[in-house]
């Protein structure tokens, strides 16, 4: 979903940028294509799990205030 975004910027000479090879059998672009998949998968991931971890922290705050525990210290 995201590739056909990216493709127009980064793209050389009007060919596809995953196909640039330095010599023959070298394909320096399939390797940056593998590189930045990975690096878009990771920071889906990433923000995936600081909000889960964000919903989960206000979860427990709430519970704590609810129940108006003596050791309840909010996190900033």
């Amino acid at each position: 979903m995201i590739m056909p975004l990216i493709n127009p910027l980064i793209s050389v000479t009007g060919k596809d940028w995953r196909t640039i090879t330095i010599r023959p059998g070298i394909a320096i672009g399939q390797f940056f294509s593998a590189i930045l998949d990975f690096l878009i998968i990771a920071f889906i991931l990433f923000v995936t799990i600081r909000i889960l971890q964000k919903l989960k922290r206000q979860e427990h705050v709430t519970k704590c205030i609810n129940r108006k525990l003596p050791h309840y210290i909010p996190r900033t």
